[in-house]
């Protein structure tokens, strides 16, 4: 792991990275120690050498029938769908060979970037096989029906720029560029991007593959006032704790918003962590008042007094003559 990235990798080059059960019940093992990992904020799943996943590995699922350590029942094992459940971002850099099952893993990382030599196919109508673990529901989801029908009736290879039109990636690159491409894209989530938002618009977006616009809408409310109001990241003007200095366009988030001056990221961060005051719905809030950044006025950064007690009017003396009003008699 770097910059907060992890990289797990198929890598079975003796069966060219094919999916088997035990390699299945090892990803998913490190999908979860990496959601468990503070220090991971991004995962870039890819596979070793050449190929990404080109299948089920028929042979070794055949050696492994009667082995009790290998049950293949799906009440026993995760299911493929798991990498959407994981509270951070997962993209997969599809190297070489994707087909089948390695296709379903794909699809179910949340983007998805192609080399622009790998072929890619869902394989299953050749082999007598339906569409296995709901990849017709994921490639509904990215493209048309008929599209979707097409790949899955002919089984035909797609590549490159036509992957990018269907929607089945999200980005294409040469092949020496795409592992540093994603690793340049997913270092730039780790280091600008509030982990605690991102794994709950990871959430928002996939149950909204399922939900009306007034329940998506109750959703975001719901995560709102229970977690991100309250969080951190928040106070802090949306900016992640990662120990190292963020770029100058996060910290510089103050009075005026995130292009204007504003308050030392620093100082911020330090109030934030601090119980707040008596009175002060805000711990920071007394920093971002006082505290600019070199050249900013206190009227450009909109300094915010409170005011005392407001001082009583004087009156003009009544007329000679006038009644007073009853509470004046009580006052005087």
């Amino acid at each position: 792991m770097t910059d907060g990235v992890a990289i797990p990798r198929f890598n079975r080059p003796d069966r060219n990275n094919s999916w088997s059960v035990p390699m299945e019940l090892k990803y998913y093992r490190l999908l979860k120690e990496c959601e468990q990992d503070p220090e991971v904020r991004v995962i870039v799943v890819t596979g070793q050498r050449r190929a990404f996943c080109p299948g089920m590995d028929t042979q070794a699922l055949s050696d492994q029938v009667g082995d009790p350590t290998l049950t293949t029942h799906p009440h026993k094992r995760e299911p493929v769908t798991l990498p959407r459940t994981i509270r951070k971002p997962i993209i997969a850099a599809i190297n070489g060979a994707c087909a089948g099952i390695g296709l379903i893993a794909a699809m179910n990382c949340d983007l998805r970037f192609l080399s622009s030599k790998a072929k890619a196919t869902t394989a299953f109508a050749q082999r007598g096989i339906m569409a296995e673990h709901g990849l017709a529901f994921a490639l509904t989801r990215v493209m048309s029906t008929s599209q979707a029908l097409d790949l899955l009736f002919s089984g035909r290879i797609v590549m490159g720029q036509e992957a990018l039109e269907l929607g089945l990636v999200d980005r294409v690159y040469e092949p020496e560029e795409l592992l540093p491409a994603t690793l340049d894209y997913a270092r730039g989530l780790a280091a600008t991007s509030s982990p605690a938002a991102m794994g709950i618009m990871k959430q928002q977006v996939y149950e909204a593959l399922e939900s009306t616009h007034d329940e998506a809408r109750t959703l975001a409310i719901r995560w709102w006032y229970t977690v991100l109001r309250r969080h951190h990241d928040f106070k802090e003007g949306g900016r992640d704790l990662a120990p190292r200095e963020a770029p100058a366009r996060v910290r510089a988030v103050g009075p005026r918003g995130p292009h204007g001056p504003g308050p030392a990221a620093h100082r911020l961060n330090e109030r934030a962590r601090e119980p707040p005051e008596h009175g002060s719905p805000d711990p920071g809030f007394e920093d971002r008042t006082r505290e600019y950044s070199p050249g900013t006025t206190e009227r450009e950064g909109c300094t915010h007094h409170r005011r005392g007690p407001r001082a009583a009017r004087p009156r003009p003396p009544a007329a000679p003559g006038t009644p007073r009003s009853a509470g004046s008699a009580r006052r005087a």
